[in-house]
């Protein structure tokens, strides 16, 4: 047993009689992301409130374990291989949905991180609160869409945050008001080592209605645009200055080329797409076709939106 892996197995006792939650190992990632593709991760960890989200990421920077946050993974390429990584899930520890008031109106909604996005957009509407209409349809969580500055229909959230809270490397908590904040596209500026675990909107009341035509039509717009009658973990490239990733790859005759079940949509060509038994080195052959491909062909070098992370199997 390599010692990395008998590190993974301590963790469990590594963490105090305070912590409350759940910790599994050897956790398969097909379930747990929306490419439906994945291997092993030695262990997953679901803390059931902020003080427990504390306390793992405690453990896993004691034992030197390497980590991340996992949200949906609506953004999350995992290899066959696995992936050696303790993976924390915010589902449960960040789970705020509230409304603030100043003088008497609701101004602002609290998102915890591990809120999906579209629990975030039926809060809102059916509070008669606008200002969060253009993420109907955008899969994952409100953490997710925070530290890559989710956006859609012109928007995003740079136009919509009020603050953001921090888990710190040493446990902290740092709240960081809007003027603070650094956004460029896809992307927050967040301090080193740094965790998202809740953040602030700004809402205005408006009618219900109004709110629900304007859903409805977002998704509309989508369905017509996106596949989504496959698994796929949405954009894989972010869009070169003044293009569309989609349209480059469209234009270099990619447009439905398959690598076993892996496709890239016949719909909209930024999207691979899982047709029923894809594997990740199906897909990840299908990116780099693409790059290779856009960048013989216009010079351009496409960079990732998603995250790849893992490894093959041998």
């Amino acid at each position: 047993m390599s010692p990395l892996r008998r590190r993974f197995q301590q963790y469990p006792r590594r963490l105090p009689p305070e912590f409350r939650g759940r910790v599994l190992e050897r956790v398969g990632m097909k379930r747990y992301t929306s490419f439906r593709i994945g291997g092993l991760a030695e262990l997953m960890v679901w803390p059931s409130d902020l003080a427990s989200l504390r306390l793992a990421v405690a453990a896993v920077r004691e034992l030197e374990l390497p980590w991340r946050i996992l949200g949906a993974g609506t953004n999350l390429l995992v290899g066959d291989g696995g992936v050696e990584e303790a993976l924390i899930n915010l589902a449960e520890a960040c789970a705020t949905l509230e409304t603030r008031s100043e003088a008497g109106a609701v101004t602002e909604v609290a998102l915890g991180a591990g809120v999906r996005l579209a629990a975030a957009v039926k809060f809102c509407q059916g509070r008669g609160l606008a200002g969060l209409e253009w993420a109907a349809g955008i899969p994952g969580t409100v953490g997710g869409a925070v530290a890559m500055n989710a956006g859609s229909l012109g928007s995003s959230m740079a136009e919509s945050l009020m603050w953001v809270e921090w888990l710190l490397p040493d446990g902290g908590l740092r709240r960081a008001e809007r003027e603070e904040l650094d956004f460029s596209y896809r992307r927050l500026q967040r301090p080193e080592g740094a965790v998202v675990v809740g953040c602030g909107v700004r809402v205005s009341p408006d009618d219900p209605k109004a709110i629900r035509e304007r859903i409805v039509k977002g998704l509309k717009w989508r369905r017509q645009r996106q596949p989504l009658s496959y698994p796929s973990a949405g954009s894989v490239f972010k869009n070169p200055p003044g293009d569309f990733a989609g349209r480059l790859i469209e234009q270099a005759g990619l447009k439905g080329e398959r690598r076993g079940d892996a496709q890239i949509s016949e719909v909209h060509a930024n999207f691979i797409v899982n047709r029923g038994r894809a594997l990740s080195r199906e897909v990840k052959a299908l990116i780099e076709l693409s790059r290779e491909r856009v960048r013989r062909g216009t010079g351009l070098e496409l960079e990732l939106e998603i995250e790849v992370v893992g490894k093959e199997l041998s």
